[in-house]
């Protein structure tokens, strides 16, 4: 589509329940249970970012912190708005902010036939780092993807 849409990323209220609820059941093939997002925005708020037009939400992502760094749990934007840019600042805002969080890689899982979103997790600096055989079901493996900022940081140096 690739249309201008303005709009800003911000953390989660619960207010935004029901349209990420809306999102994440009509974009994901692997859809999250809602009490599951019940839990994490009672539990971590700040780990649910919402990209809003005005207060619609257009779009989400969903991480938690480990020891190896960040992982993206799930990531949704409104299916008539896809290509707009929204994706890219979700991920760039989580990017921006690991510093914050103590870490230098982000990790995520993307299903090995979902090829857009394995093109598009690539152009924001992703690598396959592993295939992992019926990660979502026998005969559907996933890719395990990385980013990792020592490794962007050479890359944009000419190292």
């Amino acid at each position: 589509m690739n249309t201008l849409i303005r709009f800003r990323i911000r953390k989660a209220a619960m207010a935004d329940k029901a349209a990420i609820l809306k999102i994440n059941n009509a974009v994901l093939d692997c859809p999250f249970e809602e009490d599951w997002l019940d839990r994490i925005l009672a539990e971590s708020p700040d780990k649910v970012l919402v990209a809003v037009r005005e207060e619609t939400v257009l779009g989400f992502l969903t991480f938690i912190c480990r020891e190896e760094g960040v992982y993206i749990t799930y990531m949704g934007v409104d299916s008539e708005i896809q290509r707009c840019g929204i994706g890219k600042a979700l991920l760039k805002k989580v990017i921006d902010a690991l510093p914050d969080h103590g870490k230098n890689q982000i990790r995520l899982h993307v299903k090995a036939s979902n090829l857009a979103a394995i093109s598009f997790y690539e152009a924001a600096g992703f690598r396959p780092a592993a295939q992992i055989n019926n990660y979502y079901g026998k005969g559907k493996p996933a890719f395990l993807m990385r980013f990792d900022t020592h490794s962007l940081q050479s890359l944009l140096n000419g190292s």
